[in-house]
């Protein structure tokens, strides 16, 4: 036998093992079912949090490489457009010179800008890819919680039947004494 003192009236009172047992489950699941919740909530704040921090910080990298090549490319095209005034204003020779090294310059630049469109195709390609990741492991976690949650549903459901169980036999046994008692007392 075991004594509690009740938090609310301060009386003692004694209870069997069984009972004490019991009690403690109940406290015990409850404190289990909070901390779940809790760690879960957690656990979805904090995997929100890290994917909003990565993907700002991906999308201000992939927009300061943007500036960066239209800036370049609006260099290339004040070059170009340099070179073409140059290019009126000097005589025949010098005009041929110049167109040459105009070609060379748009060459260079178409290069370069497909370079740089190529580099944006595979920026752009690889945060996919990381966004796809990331809604891969979010959907993981979402099944390790579901699967989590269902098994501590079927064990509250089991220990639910065990309950009920215990409880038939209890008053099956309540009948019993009460009919012994009966025979007893007609006797």
């Amino acid at each position: 036998m075991r004594e509690l003192k009740c938090p609310h009236c301060k009386s003692v009172f004694q209870v069997d093992d069984d009972m004490y047992e019991s009690i403690a489950g109940q406290v015990r699941n409850e404190t289990f079912e909070a901390e779940l919740d809790r760690r879960e909530s957690e656990l979805r704040d904090r995997i929100r949090s890290d994917y909003e921090v990565k993907s700002l910080k991906e999308h201000r990298i992939f927009s300061e490489k943007l500036v960066s090549l239209e800036k370049e490319i609006s260099k290339k095209e004040k070059e170009i457009s340099t070179l073409g005034e140059r290019l009126r204003q000097s005589d025949k020779t010098k005009d041929l010179e110049i167109a040459n090294e105009v070609e060379r310059a748009k060459a260079e630049t178409q290069r370069s800008l497909q370079a740089k469109e190529m580099e944006i195709a595979t920026l752009k390609l690889q945060i996919a890819n990381e966004e796809s990741e990331r809604k891969v492991i979010l959907l993981e976690e979402r099944r390790k919680t579901e699967e989590l949650l269902k098994k501590k549903d079927d064990r509250i459901s089991e220990l639910n039947r065990e309950l009920e169980i215990e409880r038939r036999d209890a008053k099956l046994q309540m009948a019993s004494i009460k009919e012994k008692h009966a025979i007893v007392l007609s006797e």
